[in-house]
């Protein structure tokens, strides 16, 4: 098992809800960050991470959770309207991944 560091703005996405969601899980997707997104590929199901919030009022670890499913594609990495596509790389690799 190994543990991460997932990190979210509470107003884009919070552990709140995070607990919101049916089953409690969600995916995350939107990750074009590579050292980031390579994390994500590594992730397990099974293995833990600090849920950390930036960008508040009051930043830091606001949980642990659990990774419930290996990392598979970003969905939303194949839209046309994201500004960080290009229609090559679209068409070869998608560069966002995302885990549940």
């Amino acid at each position: 098992m190994n543990y991460w560091l997932l990190k979210s703005e509470p107003s884009a996405f919070s552990i709140d809800d995070l607990a919101k969601r049916p089953g409690k899980s969600t995916f995350w997707d939107g990750v074009r960050n590579y050292q980031a997104r390579n994390s994500l590929r590594a992730m397990k199901k099974g293995d833990l991470a600090f849920f950390y919030h930036s960008s508040a009022d009051e930043t830091g670890i606001a949980g642990i959770v659990k990774v419930v499913a290996d990392a598979s594609a970003d969905q939303t990495a194949f839209d046309p309207t994201t500004i960080t596509m290009t229609p090559r790389a679209r068409s070869l690799i998608p560069p966002g991944m995302g885990s549940r």
